[in-house]
């Protein structure tokens, strides 16, 4: 009876390891945390792609909207920084990102 529940705990801990290789525990400093290397969904996927961009288009994004906004330059320059910006993707826009904590 004691080794046909070793052997069962044994059978669990390699289905465990096999099975469900997208989870994992990882220790850093003696923690240990739950890791996840997929997302919950296509929402939570299409949130990461929004954040990427829009951290990858910032520097450019913010330069131009200062052109755009200053009233010293001609209007001309603002025109050609206001065909910019609409040229850059639509989802680099920080604005389009959603927080979804609740």
């Amino acid at each position: 009876m004691a080794t046909h529940r070793i052997a069962c705990l044994g059978l669990n801990a390699l289905y465990s390891a096999v099975c469900a290789p997208k989870q994992a525990l990882r220790s850093c400093w003696g923690a240990v945390e739950q890791v996840r290397g997929y997302y919950v969904d296509w929402r939570m996927l299409r949130d990461v792609k929004r954040r990427q961009m829009a951290f990858d288009y910032a520097d450019e994004r913010v330069r131009i909207n200062a052109l755009r906004k200053n009233t010293i330059l001609p209007k001309e320059l603002q025109e050609i920084a206001d065909k910019e910006i609409a040229a850059l993707p639509r989802d680099s826009c920080p604005v389009r990102i959603r927080n979804r904590w609740r």
